[in-house]
């Protein structure tokens, strides 16, 4: 079971990201947060923390992401040709960051049995990319 001092060190670390600043704010020593480093316990925890506020970020993102490509739609009709190309070349580099990603795995857990299983994507096809592109608002030529 974690002490009272590596529970609040843990969301404060979170917030903070830096150990030193923690460990002069809760008035711990950096040697002792060391030490709970071997704590598979403490460890097991802060990695749980993490991952939930990984996770809790990444769905944030992806919730907004959408008015992202909103407003770099929008920017591309402005009268500024900077603002035009400068949102071009974002959906453009971002577009191609997506269609390098040649293999990635899906983990589907099913219902029944709770089985994980695997399915690989070596590639998105012409369609999939096509109706990416036509979502931005461009047409292939």
């Amino acid at each position: 079971m974690l002490n009272t001092k590596q529970r609040k060190f843990i969301p404060e670390y979170l917030k903070t990201g830096c150990i030193r600043t923690t460990c002069d704010k809760l008035g711990i020593h950096e040697t002792t947060y060391f030490k709970w480093r071997e704590n598979q316990e403490f460890i097991a925890e802060l990695k749980k923390q993490l991952d939930e506020l990984y996770n809790s970020s990444l769905n944030e993102l992806k919730m907004i992401s959408s008015e992202a490509i909103i407003v770099l739609k929008g920017l591309l009709n402005s009268d500024i040709e900077v603002i035009k190309l400068r949102a071009a070349s974002t959906i453009l580099d971002n577009l191609h960051k997506f269609s390098e990603k040649k293999e990635f795995n899906l983990s589907v857990v099913t219902k029944n049995n709770n089985t994980n299983v695997n399915t690989d994507v070596k590639e998105f096809s012409d369609e999939e990319l096509e109706e990416f592109i036509e979502n931005l608002g461009y047409k292939r030529v």
